[in-house]
């Protein structure tokens, strides 16, 4: 734990409807706890300086994260506004009426205040062994001297070998070669372009990127399960991995995601809350893109046992009505449990890859189990082996769903 002597402390307020949210920017009055699989700084000098230009990046994202959380929404008191919900109907909260954000906003304020305090909590992953993590491709690697420093295992190699499905091993080979068109396609808004990898060239090519679901057939969705990735910056397996600030558990895991165009995220659900914000161009995708429900909505039909709740999603020959399509800027806020799914159509016929690109986080990652579950498909048509789709029946088994 790292305590040093207290110093003056400047406390900084903001008025919130559920309060005041404060945080204490201090020159020495630090507690805070890293990780206890840190590793202990080595300061290799020939990788030194990718070193600090990833913890710099790292750092700087946390920055613009918290300052897209932070910017006062019109309808709100204090920060900004989320949707919680796109079906049956579009429903819009404020942040500061989150517990679990807020917390994590004071926490992490006071991270962006003593940077040079928290490098000891930071580790460039060069040598993990809890997970496999990826540089995407050769070109990625080559365009970034702090990439070809932490010198990852490439993506596209990753998916070079045979594999029993081919679909899967098609659009990981895909998502591979096309990946720095993808999230280079980013909106015209500055904000977000200001957290894309035009301007986090390093971070976003030097972070250890994980091909979740080519390992887990139970996603039904091949193309989907080789085409996405994710990233985790700031977390307990990512490269900043911060076990507690001010006593209490940081619970942020901050991140990136990337799904390849033509692929369905299958309907699926999660313990801990979840925020994404969508930054790529999305002008050539459907406008049948997310879809977001209370897991006790009443347009699901819900079965409440010992352990939890099984909710069926069931088939709909509507299930377009499901979907929204988020502006730039929107903030999605899932909370627990609550059940989801993303759907990319292709819809320009050009030769340009798509995809979308998310800014990707959890608040409770001390909390709750952060296994993803996905919902299974219960419907008599589907063929094993086929892609699932959204008009099919499925079957979420949820756990340990607190009660209202």
């Amino acid at each position: 734990m790292y305590r040093p002597a207290s110093s003056k402390i400047k406390s900084v307020c903001y008025l919130l409807s559920m309060g005041a949210l404060c945080y204490f920017s201090t020159a020495y009055a630090l507690d805070f706890e890293c990780a206890d699989d840190v590793p202990a700084p080595e300061y290799i000098e020939d990788i030194r300086t990718a070193e600090d230009t990833l913890y710099a990046e790292t750092i700087e994202y946390l920055r613009g994260f918290i300052s897209i959380l932070t910017e006062k929404a019109e309808a709100c008191d204090w920060g900004a506004e989320v949707i919680t919900q796109s079906h049956p109907a579009s429903v819009k909260t404020c942040l500061n009426q989150q517990e679990d954000v807020v917390t994590l906003i004071q926490q992490s304020q006071v991270i962006l205040d003593h940077p040079e305090a928290f490098r000891t909590c930071f580790d460039t992953q060069k040598n993990y062994t809890k997970q496999e993590l990826f540089t995407p491709s050769q070109q990625m690697q080559q365009e970034s001297f702090v990439a070809e420093a932490v010198n990852r295992p490439l993506l596209a190699d990753y998916y070079a070998a045979p594999a029993g499905d081919t679909v899967l091993t098609a659009s990981g080979r895909e998502l591979s070669e096309n990946f720095i068109q993808i999230i280079s396609n980013i909106t015209d808004n500055p904000t977000l372009r200001d957290m894309s990898y035009l301007k986090f060239r390093h971070l976003w090519s030097a972070v250890g990127w994980i091909p979740m679901y080519s390992k887990r057939p139970d996603a039904t969705n091949e193309r989907f399960r080789g085409g996405y990735v994710y990233a985790e910056a700031i977390g307990p397996w990512g490269l900043l991995r911060i076990k507690s600030v001010n006593g209490k558990p940081y619970g942020l895991e901050l991140g990136m995601t990337v799904q390849l165009a033509d692929s369905f995220y299958p309907y699926h659900f999660h313990q801990p809350q979840e925020i994404y914000i969508a930054i790529s161009n999305n002008a050539c995708l459907d406008r049948t893109l997310y879809t977001l429900s209370d897991w006790d909505s009443d347009t699901f039909t819900r079965q409440d046992l010992a352990k939890g709740s099984d909710v069926t999603v069931a088939a709909a020959d509507d299930w377009q009505q499901r979907f929204s399509y988020p502006d730039p800027g929107d903030i999605l806020y899932i909370d627990r449990n609550n059940i989801h799914g993303f759907l990319l159509k292709k819809t320009c016929h050009q030769h340009t890859p798509q995809g979308l690109v998310t800014i990707w986080a959890r608040t409770t990652a001390h909390e709750f189990e952060q296994n993803t579950g996905v919902c299974s498909v219960t419907d008599r048509r589907y063929q094993w082996g086929s892609p699932a789709t959204p008009e099919y029946s499925y079957l979420c088994d949820l756990h340990r769903v607190p009660r209202n």
